[in-house]
């Protein structure tokens, strides 16, 4: 038991910067493949035709 007009110094633990570790890379991999993944398909889209695909108004059959 401590005395009633001691002061005791209070102990921290020393805080450390946490580094990357594989899931933290695994999770900024995967960001980054669905971000160029979402960029590539809003190129696609720019480049052949919008959404939504099937409602092409000036196709014709070639079998009729």
């Amino acid at each position: 038991m401590s005395q009633p007009g001691s002061t005791s110094p209070v102990t921290t633990a020393p805080t450390t910067k946490h580094s990357f570790n594989i899931y933290s890379m695994m999770l900024l991999l995967s960001f980054i493949a669905l971000s160029v993944g979402a960029m590539l398909l809003y190129y696609e889209l720019q480049k052949y035709g919008s959404f939504p695909w099937w409602k092409a108004g000036t196709a014709s059959s070639a079998g009729s």
